[in-house]
């Protein structure tokens, strides 16, 4: 579990973003169980979760069909039944139990608040079952208690999994 601090535009979110496959360094390599990220990107970016600064989720959905969504992509081995409990878990986990039937909306057009909507965000991550998992901004708009909150479950899914969990801030 490693956090990555610095100040604003020093390149933690490229780092992060190399680490994810989505950008090519220009020196070096990046491995995964000793095997290179960009010659088998396909083969092991499904273990790689990644959530972004911004928002992912699709605006129009509730909170609890983003949810669904992801962990229909994220868990195709689970069936209909597994796939509901870890959603059902993941709302209450992330407290947002009660927002699940509110739409997740826009920057614009907004039905949940930054805590919220950052929460959704980390969930879709945290949905699935990866080996490695980059946070970029996870405490970002959350309150004190919220952030200390998103710390713990990160934590507790790291020793849970034994993933390598990277956030940066």
């Amino acid at each position: 579990l490693v956090c990555v601090m610095g100040p604003s535009g020093c390149g933690k979110s490229t780092f992060l973003r190399v680490l994810a496959g989505h950008l090519r360094p220009r020196e070096g390599a990046v491995s995964l169980n000793g095997l290179s990220l960009y010659e088998n990107l396909g083969l092991l970016c499904p273990y790689i979760s990644y959530c972004p600064h911004e928002d992912a989720f699709d605006e129009f959905l509730t909170v609890q069909e983003n949810l669904d969504v992801a962990a229909a992509v994220r868990s195709p081995h689970l069936n209909g039944e597994e796939r509901s409990k870890r959603v059902q878990a993941k709302l209450v986990e992330l407290g947002l139990d009660a927002a699940r039937r509110r739409r997740a909306g826009s920057p614009e057009d907004k039905f949940l608040s930054g805590g919220e909507r950052k929460r959704l965000n980390i969930g879709l991550d945290m949905i699935g079952l990866s080996d490695v998992f980059l946070f970029d901004e996870p405490l970002s708009n959350l309150d004190a208690a919220l952030r200390m909150d998103m710390r713990m479950e990160i934590g507790k899914l790291h020793r849970a999994l034994g993933a390598t969990m990277i956030y940066v801030t």
